[in-house]
């Protein structure tokens, strides 16, 4: 197995390396500035999200970075605007419930 990721790894980066230095802009490449980072912390959170099903279909991926996506825009409060949000909600009540008896 690792010695397919690290084939996979370099076969990648020569790819890249060509594809990089067709362009006559471009005269050296950093690979010390190539990052996977972003892309390992999306599929670890896939992973998370797949609870016991390890291996997804595409169907459950496209869903679950759906879910990511619009999870992710609606954790974003909106800065638009004038008003200040609701702090009491008619028909919540926020005391706390009783507790348990403990048993003897």
């Amino acid at each position: 197995m690792y010695f397919y990721t690290l084939f996979f790894s370099v076969f990648a980066f020569v790819a890249l390396a060509k594809e990089l230095f067709s362009d006559p802009e471009v005269d050296f490449l950093l690979s010390e500035k190539l990052n996977q980072d972003p892309v390992e912390e999306h599929f670890s959170k896939q992973r998370r999200a797949g609870g016991s099903n390890e291996a997804p279909d595409i169907s459950q991926v496209l869903h679950r970075s759906l879910q990511f996506h619009v999870a992710g825009t609606s954790a974003r409060g909106s800065t638009a605007g004038n008003s200040m949000p609701a702090t009491d909600v008619p028909g919540i009540d926020n005391t706390p419930l009783p507790r348990r008896p403990t048993k003897k």
